[in-house]
């Protein structure tokens, strides 16, 4: 089954980057409010057309350079890319990784602590361990955890907004928006495009162009669809919404039951478990590659295991100390670092080589 066209274009490119994006952007609906709903009831739908094409572009172009040049790991990618400037992606990536698995510790933490007042602490633990222990198992269990994990995610937001359609009140639907549709997704889309060279393992499959550019618009157009089923049942409260600071949980209070919100809740503890796991898979990938080339052998799996460990361990650390805050003052910054480090590189002399390298 894994050798299928159907599994290697369809199905895990779609499953490892909504796996990464959904526990990081999409879980509290905080992310989705800023940077979609906020657009209005009707802009937010071309927001995340905005969203979809532009992470469409950006992956199907990714998977196709990394496929020319065989390089799936991100430091090889961005040498193709960057020469020796590659170094500046590293340092980028590292910092925005550090932020966004602290962030995934701490939101971890409290997801379980709010809802079932469970130390703060318990819920980052288990985060740690859950991801050390799917490390260790290797990259074909992260990635067959994270198709169950998507389909069971859809499900349930897809009763949700089943739930939402039935109750909703048409019209918000001629509401003005507050926000630029364009503006706001093409931020949404960059601000996460720039971990798609973590992610260059799930494009391992792809066997010819045309695979590359399938693969890539059918990841970003499945990665979409929580974000269609999400900004659908938040206009049930809009525009009060808006104002709330965990929004998905408050359109769940008011529609659906505490059975539901429960499970959606542990549910979300996962996705954000994967978010972590996704990454990091990236990064023992490349740590593979330094370490083959320098020794002749790849690390073994425990020390994938302690790798992933260690570096959620730095993060829930450096969160406690204000790490995150000094970090999220310039994420921005970090933004604007991967429009011309990675976005403008890959459509400008990505897209020469691509011309220029045969088949």
């Amino acid at each position: 089954m894994t050798d299928s066209r159907f599994y290697r274009v369809f199905v895990l490119p779609s499953a490892v980057f909504l796996s990464v994006i959904f526990g990081g952007s999409y879980g509290s609906g905080q992310e989705m409010v800023q940077f979609v709903t906020s657009a209005g009831p009707s802009g937010g739908y071309y927001s995340l057309l905005v969203v979809g094409l532009t992470w469409g572009l950006l992956l199907g172009t990714s998977f196709e350079l990394a496929r020319r040049f065989s390089t799936y790991e991100y430091s090889g990618f961005m040498q193709v890319l960057l020469k020796r400037g590659a170094v500046v992606y590293e340092i980028a990536i590292l910092l925005a990784m550090l932020l966004v698995l602290a962030i995934c510790a701490s939101g971890a933490g409290s997801v379980i602590t709010e809802h079932f007042g469970i130390s703060v602490w318990i819920g980052s633990l288990g985060l740690l361990l859950l991801a050390a222990l799917l490390n260790y198992f290797g990259r074909q269990v992260v990635e067959r955890t994270m198709i169950l994990s998507i389909v069971v995610l859809l499900s349930l937001l897809a009763m949700l907004c089943f739930t939402a359609l039935a109750t909703s009140n048409t019209d918000v639907l001629v509401t003005t928006q507050t926000t630029n549709p364009i503006l706001s997704g093409g931020q949404y889309a960059i601000a996460n495009g720039g971990f798609i060279p973590l992610l260059l393992y799930c494009g391992r499959g792809v066997r010819s162009g045309a695979e590359s550019f399938t693969a890539g618009f059918i990841a970003a157009g499945v990665t979409i669809i929580p974000g269609i089923l999400l900004h659908t049942s938040l206009l049930t409260n809009y525009p009060q919404v808006l104002q709330e600071t965990l929004p998905t949980y408050a359109v769940i209070n008011q529609l659906m039951s505490p059975t539901f919100l429960s499970i959606y809740v542990v549910v979300l503890f996962v996705m954000i478990t994967q978010t972590a796991v996704g990454m990091l898979q990236g990064l023992v990938d490349r740590t593979d590659a330094f370490w083959l080339a320098k020794t002749g052998s790849p690390l073994t799996n425990l020390s994938h295991a302690a790798l992933a460990a260690g570096m959620i361990g730095i993060s829930m650390l450096l969160s406690t100390i204000g790490f995150v805050a000094l970090i999220a003052q310039g994420y921005n910054i970090l933004v604007l670092v991967f429009i011309v480090i990675f976005i403008v590189p890959l459509f400008t002399y990505g897209a020469y080589l691509l011309m220029r390298k045969p088949q």
